[in-house]
């Protein structure tokens, strides 16, 4: 039932951003398009920009799922950027408010998930402390996160398959690589005690 409410409430949010910018739309407007009363809202959401978080991550981990690993993280990506350009509208809406900020914390977020997972996968064998994994993680998280907040700049107007490709190709053998060194750095280190 609470999922339902909250599907509810987002399709309402889509509906009037149909007709308002989002810096307008209060939770009255919301609450009005799906028959409930602002006590629900409140009950599932903080404010409209808490919903608008659901929505984006609801979306992208539906989209994202299992491709976390080394040899699927571009179709996890991939598919992430179809979702925003099946939603374009939604997402340009959103990102161009005062929410914008916000869409570029969730992405940042988004790519952090995915990619600590492809890390932890390619470590195994190696002896790599969880804060470099963490490091490296973040490393790549904020150039994957900056491609697809400067795609969605550019109006999504570049084929999504065309960009996972080129960042496929940058960043081919660069995880591995990174823990091979970092696993090397710690065990000199060890040596060195």
């Amino acid at each position: 039932m609470a999922e339902q409410t909250k599907m509810m409430l987002a399709k309402a949010l889509r509906t009037v951003l149909e007709k308002k910018p989002l810096d307008k739309i209060t939770i009255s407007d919301l609450t009005n398009v799906c028959g409930v009363n602002r006590q629900t809202f409140y009950y599932h959401f903080h404010d409209i920009y808490d919903l608008i978080e659901w929505i984006y991550l609801t979306e992208a981990n539906r989209a994202i799922g299992a491709n976390k690993t080394y040899d699927t993280w571009q179709s996890g990506m991939l598919d992430m950027c179809n979702v925003m350009l099946k939603n374009k509208d939604f997402v340009a809406k959103t990102y161009h408010s005062r929410s914008g900020g916000h869409l570029g914390e969730i992405i940042t977020n988004l790519s952090y998930d995915l990619l600590i997972g492809v890390v932890n996968e390619i470590s195994q064998g190696y002896s790599i402390s969880e804060e470099n994994k963490k490091f490296i993680a973040n490393f790549y998280k904020f150039g994957y996160a900056g491609l697809l907040l400067q795609w969605v700049d550019n109006n999504m107007e570049e084929d999504p398959g065309i960009l996972v490709q080129k960042l496929e190709y940058l960043m081919e053998g660069n995880f591995l690589e990174a823990v091979k060194r970092y696993s090397c750095m710690e065990r000199n280190k060890r040596r060195a005690i």
